[in-house]
């Protein structure tokens, strides 16, 4: 078993010290990544090897390490702050990967960003791009991310000042999609992250 579990592995996945950064959306934390977190691990495809927790005044806090023998790490981003909004996200994310990139030695990573967290790691490397003081991005995974407006549930965790409060105001079934695939309605912040196609 334990020999077919490991041609499986071998056969099915790459082992290399690129670490994946989670990155978690609006009022998340640490259990929001935790469930994605134990199943990489319990299939022994990668290990969590650091946590790193952006205090509110944008120093890091950096528990565990990371070296070239490490295989598939896994680095999870807590913000303390979870309602700073994406652009602000971002922003710490330049930080944290400068530390990665000039402490650590990391010159590619995987990024994996849920709801804000996706919208935050897009706008990451519209700020970055190619820029080489920068680890590389190899491969991304952006689930949920509220490219094209958030609805407003009224909920007592919404922002209540602008500007991040006037991008929850999308409303059910508004959004359509047309026959070219863009949204019906373009908002400014999509167009911001989302290239026009030609």
């Amino acid at each position: 078993m334990r020999q077919r579990r490991a041609a499986y592995l071998k056969a099915n996945y790459q082992f290399n010290s690129t670490p994946t950064i989670f990155v978690h959306g609006w009022t998340g934390g640490q259990k929001s990544e935790v469930k994605m977190v134990q199943a990489a691990e319990s299939s022994h495809i990668a290990t969590h090897k650091m946590t790193i927790r952006v205090r509110t005044n944008g120093t890091l806090k950096i528990h565990g390490h990371l070296t070239k023998h490490m295989k598939n790490p896994i680095v999870e981003v807590i913000f303390n702050n979870n309602r700073a909004g994406e652009i602000q996200d971002a922003m710490w994310l330049k930080t944290i990967m400068r530390r990665l990139k000039t402490t650590y030695h990391i010159k590619n990573y995987n990024a994996v960003g849920h709801s804000m967290g996706a919208y935050a790691w897009t706008y990451y490397n519209l700020l970055v791009g190619n820029n080489k003081a920068y680890p590389t991005l190899q491969k991304a995974v952006l689930i949920a991310g509220p490219y094209d407006g958030i609805i407003n549930n009224h909920k007592l965790n919404q922002p209540t000042t602008p500007p991040l409060s006037r991008l929850w105001d999308d409303g059910p079934n508004l959004m359509q999609s047309a026959a070219n695939g863009k949204p019906s309605i373009i908002r400014p912040e999509f167009k911001k992250t989302v290239a026009t196609p030609k």
